[in-house]
């Protein structure tokens, strides 16, 4: 059966941080009552970014890697060409894009049927200056 919504993370070094971000996009998703997947592409992490990924006990969650570093833009598309819902959403996994905010990408576009819906922040004072 096909999903409603596949969720592409393309991920990179992030140990430290990946289990939060999954724990907290699974516990996001399971309010949504849509059948989803998640797809963690791991583009040649040179930490124990793997490890963290297999640990996770999670039935929606399928995880590809790569053996080196291809970027970010191969990672999503890798992460498109597996993805099999009928929406897709990609998302960062160091909670820049908070997973909360999922439920209002997906009613946006169903609101507007929109190709495409993405957000702005509107508040970025935390960001460095950089950043910004």
């Amino acid at each position: 059966m096909q999903p409603d919504l596949s969720i592409v993370v393309p991920v990179y070094n992030e140990e430290l941080g990946i289990v939060e971000f999954a724990n907290q996009l699974k516990m996001n998703l399971d309010q949504l009552q849509m059948q989803y997947e998640v797809i963690f592409i791991n583009d040649g992490s040179t930490d124990a970014t793997q490890d963290k990924i297999e640990s996770i006990k999670w039935d929606e969650l399928k995880s590809f890697e790569f053996q080196f570093n291809a970027g970010h833009m191969k990672a999503l598309e890798a992460g498109f060409e597996k993805s099999a819902g009928k929406l897709v959403l990609t998302m960062d996994s160091d909670l820049q894009h908070p997973p909360k905010y999922i439920k209002n990408f997906i009613e946006k576009q169903k609101e507007t049927n929109a190709d495409v819906v993405y957000g702005i922040r509107d508040l970025r004072k935390e960001d460095s200056l950089f950043k910004r």
